[in-house]
């Protein structure tokens, strides 16, 4: 789950969501709902990472 820090939804909600889910993750930016475009400087790096993970099976 990827969100911002003053997006719609709560924050500490979706970093829960990311516990429902196998081998979840959630990375919150400093952003509101555009958060690629509000934080890009953390939004880019955490989601290369997890595609990273998942590619070299680091992914847990």
């Amino acid at each position: 789950m990827i969100g911002g820090k003053y997006d719609t939804m709560d924050p500490k909600y979706m970093e829960w969501m990311s516990t429902q889910v196998q081998n979840g993750r959630s990375l919150t930016v400093n952003a509101g709902h555009c958060s690629q475009y509000d934080d890009p400087e953390n939004y880019f790096p955490g989601l290369i990472k997890f595609i990273k993970d998942v590619n070299t099976g680091e992914f847990k």
